[in-house]
């Protein structure tokens, strides 16, 4: 199968580049920065440096395309509207071109629990497409992950490095599965043909936040720091954070939602965060040695 992938570059989108081509299959990567993926270009059935949001050239790069598998989403915008501007409008950019082109099957990673607070600018942008690709005539499969063990790293065990980790406290203890990006690279490739669906999925572990921040600080054999920020007050931050940064503001207002929602979904693969985050620990002390 002749399969595009959109936002090959980025953790999950490198993940899928290489199962699908590990089983085999030709496989079209597309990013804006293709630095990441130069290695793999011997084994690729094209490589393409392009911004979605000025597609032009894109129906060439989906010619003869059997499917569009795309990860595509800004991860720090730089301004209020990039989440609107990528999210949304870069994957429907994507989407009109593979109709073009005649492409019958269309796979797009949103987020679990992306419909219920269309006020956060994320979820407002991802929901948007989802019902874009739902009425396209395509057939369509709609991930929604937990999160990813790469955002337990960089959100959680970051700032454990850093000596603490702030937590918003809440009177429920919310809890989320994190999944490992090659675990969702494995269920895409095992879901080739979209049969008109959305799939909720995480890892095969359950956590509180508290309870992730503590795994961080004991993998680091310190022990646990944690600053409480209560939701009032972390209200009265994005209040006075808007006006001045509103990028900032968008990914803050990210942050209250998720710390304030349930977000366990459905078990697919084995790996676990401990596992990932030592493997990460141990890479990370061989480049510093």
């Amino acid at each position: 199968m002749r399969i595009v992938v959109a936002g090959a570059a980025g953790n999950l989108g490198y993940e899928v580049t290489t199962v699908l081509m590990q089983q085999g299959h030709d496989v079209v990567a597309m990013d804006m920065n293709t630095q990441r993926l130069e290695p793999l270009r011997p084994k690729l059935a094209g490589l393409h440096s392009i911004d979605l949001r000025l597609p032009d050239g894109l129906e060439n790069i989906l010619k003869s395309a059997d499917l569009v598998v795309t990860t595509v989403g800004i991860g720090r915008p730089k301004k209020l509207t990039d989440f609107r501007d990528v999210d949304y409008g870069s994957n429907l950019n994507l989407l009109n071109a593979a109709k073009e082109m005649g492409i019958q099957k269309f796979i797009y990673i949103s987020v679990a629990g992306v419909d219920t607070d269309l006020s956060v600018p994320l979820l407002r942008a991802k929901y948007d497409f989802e019902a874009e690709l739902t009425r396209s005539g395509l057939h369509y499969l709609i991930i929604r992950p937990s999160s990813y063990f790469t955002d337990v790293w960089r959100t959680f065990m970051t700032s454990a490095q850093k000596g603490a980790i702030t937590l918003i406290k809440t009177d429920e203890e919310f809890r989320f599965s994190p999944v490992h990006p090659r675990d969702v690279a494995e269920f895409i490739a095992a879901n080739l043909s979209p049969d008109d669906r959305i799939a909720n999925v995480g890892g095969p572990e359950q956590f509180t936040y508290t309870e992730i921040a503590n795994l961080c600080f004991d993998l680091l054999k310190k022990p646990p720091k944690l600053t409480m920020l209560s939701i009032p007050a972390f209200k009265v931050l994005l209040s006075v954070m808007k006006p001045f940064n509103p990028a900032l503001w968008s990914v803050f207002r990210f942050l209250l939602w998720a710390s304030t929602t349930d977000l366990t979904c459905p078990t697919i693969g084995s790996r676990t965060v401990r596992d990932y985050l030592r493997e990460q620990l141990a890479n990370q002390n061989t480049i510093h040695s």
